[in-house]
């Protein structure tokens, strides 16, 4: 993540993509998770490029999730 300075990565396993950011390691880490151990995935929402801006920006408001410029 620091060699291409973000704070997100898009991750692949047996099929399934997701999302992994530094605020997740950060948190899994203080909880005592160590670096090699899997993490649980949480639920996605997906929009579509059809859906409004202001329903996904509500939802993300709604659901405390910090990303959404």
């Amino acid at each position: 993540m620091r060699k291409w300075r973000t704070k997100a990565i898009l991750v692949e396993n047996k099929g399934n993509i997701g999302i992994i950011t530094l605020r997740d390691i950060t948190n899994a880490m203080a909880s005592g998770l160590s670096l090699y151990e899997p993490l649980k995935p949480r639920h996605v929402k997906v929009f579509s490029s059809e859906d409004k801006l202001h329903l996904a920006v509500g939802y993300m408001i709604q659901n405390e999730l910090r990303h959404y410029q």
